[in-house]
């Protein structure tokens, strides 16, 4: 199965699929996965209130995380993200996730994904300048968020 997202504790080496508890931290990276999983795990961080670093290169599903609240999430310098229309098993499931995926985003990623030709086929690339306007710069510390 292909992930898009690697959920670590920071402070642990292992990897798992499972929301950490609150007060840990969740690590949003990776190149493309399951909309549904990940639909899953990023509701779930937001009611667990589990703090979400955006690291390197989010693709795809990964940018699901982009709702979880600037209070819960930070970005690391150099972070990107990825987005396209969903593609699966059929056009139905195609269609209904792409507009889910436009109804899960917050109005300041709507609003760049209509600016840039809306969500189809193509890979639409927000840089890490634009997205640090919106999402709290990561302090140096791994534990910890940047309060701007």
């Amino acid at each position: 199965m292909n992930l898009i997202l690697t959920a670590a504790i920071l402070t642990a080496t292992c990897v798992s699929l499972a929301v950490p508890a609150s007060g840990q931290e969740l690590v949003a990276t990776g190149p493309g996965g399951s909309l549904i999983q990940h639909a899953r795990m990023a509701s779930n961080a937001r009611l667990r209130n589990t703090n979400v670093r955006f690291t390197g290169q989010c693709a795809s599903a990964c940018t699901l995380f982009l709702n979880v609240p600037s209070s819960q999430s930070c970005i690391t310098r150099g972070t990107s993200f990825v987005f396209h229309s969903a593609s699966g098993s059929n056009r139905a499931f195609n269609n209904w996730g792409t507009d889910y995926l436009m109804t899960q985003y917050p109005s300041w990623v709507q609003n760049w994904i209509n600016a840039n030709g809306g969500l189809d086929r193509r890979l639409l690339h927000m840089d890490y300048h634009y997205a640090a306007q919106f999402i709290p710069t990561c302090n140096t510390s791994a534990a910890t968020h940047a309060n701007s």
